[in-house]
């Protein structure tokens, strides 16, 4: 079989990628199989990044293991979409740091950022988030009270306490700690809402290599297909493909501009996903004299407030050929553009 398959998007390579490859189909699959490349429309590799969730349980990890083990250079976690990676660490007795390394994303906000994790008998709770991760007022943001740290990071890191204390159960406390948030991601994450501190977060484990090669990629995958949904994200990805049954889904993060003033001709076109990328990039200043400090709290508190109709119709206006799907975070359709039934 030449096909490949991606395993952390679940996307399907299209053979004239492949055969520009000047890797061997072997050497390519192999390479993709991993999970840390992503094959674009050259033929070229992408390097993917790793999540702050796999990045925090890999410090968590080695941080476990090293009061029995000196000397632990690297350690094995597996991400939510279960490939496992080596990720590099330091450590010390009962203490490990974890650097987020670079990738091919050029915008990512906290690639560089070094995650601690320090074993702490004192503690009453065996896992507490600590300084520099982000505060959160809105439940629907994050499922960690009070924190902004998502839940597929938060089973990421109790999944590898499990792995290590076999029982799953320790009197090792632990606190994960950011010393040194970047003032790049501290702004980024207060735009969302996010108080003092970064966001552990991570739905595969994986960052997509975000950049124009990539993106252009992307639209490229689109040639082929009369009926397509673009989207922002892997739960995007999800509830499109739930609702979407015979549409080719493709992922595009927040690149709207790619989808300006582009002939579609006579595809069927729809962008979904969470509202947030979408209705931001439809009206900036969304949020200006309201009390949320994210679109994702004022959809969760205040879902029929105008201020969402009013950026979804700027949406609207700016792709007058494409409808429009706003999902929340459970996969309830909360706004679309057209009429007829999606399920």
């Amino acid at each position: 079989m030449n096909d490949i398959t991606d395993p952390v998007t679940g996307v399907e390579y299209p053979q004239r990628w492949i055969k520009k490859s000047n890797l061997s189909l072997n050497q390519l699959k192999e390479k993709i199989e991993k999970g840390k490349h992503v094959l674009v429309h050259d033929g070229s590799l992408l390097e993917r990044g790793y999540t702050t969730g796999t990045i925090a349980a890999a410090s968590v990890k080695a941080a476990l293991m090293s009061r029995n083990k000196k000397d632990i250079e690297k350690v094995t976690v597996q991400t939510p979409v279960g490939i496992k990676q080596n990720i590099t660490v330091k450590t010390t007795d009962g203490e490990a740091f974890c650097r987020k390394p670079e990738s091919d994303h050029s915008f990512d906000s906290t690639e560089g950022v070094e995650i601690k994790s320090e074993l702490r008998k004192e503690l009453k709770k065996a896992l507490k988030y600590g300084k520099g991760i982000g505060e959160v007022n809105n439940k629907s943001f994050s499922e960690i009270r009070g924190k902004s740290v998502g839940q597929k990071a938060h089973d990421q890191i109790r999944n590898v306490i499990y792995e290590v204390v076999s029982s799953g159960r320790s009197e090792k406390c632990i606190e994960i700690t950011v010393p040194d948030p970047p003032e790049t991601a501290l702004k980024v994450n207060s735009s969302l809402g996010v108080k003092d501190g970064i966001s552990i977060l991570g739905s595969t484990g994986f960052v997509e290599p975000w950049n124009e090669k990539l993106i252009d990629s992307k639209m490229n995958l689109a040639q082929n297909s009369d009926k397509i949904v673009f989207t922002t994200g892997m739960m995007g990805m999800r509830y499109s493909k739930e609702y979407f049954l015979d549409y080719d889904v493709i992922k595009i993060g927040r690149s709207f501009d790619k989808l300006l003033n582009k002939d579609f001709g006579s595809k069927k076109v729809v962008l979904a996903g969470l509202p947030g990328l979408i209705l931001k990039w439809g009206d900036p200043d969304i949020l200006d004299g309201l009390k949320y400090q994210s679109v994702a709290e004022l959809v969760d508190k205040e879902p029929e407030n105008k201020a969402i109709d009013n950026a979804l119709k700027e949406v609207k206006e700016r792709l007058t050929d494409i409808k429009v799907v706003l999902f929340n975070n459970k996969g309830k359709v909360i706004r679309k553009t057209f009429s007829w039934s999606l399920k």
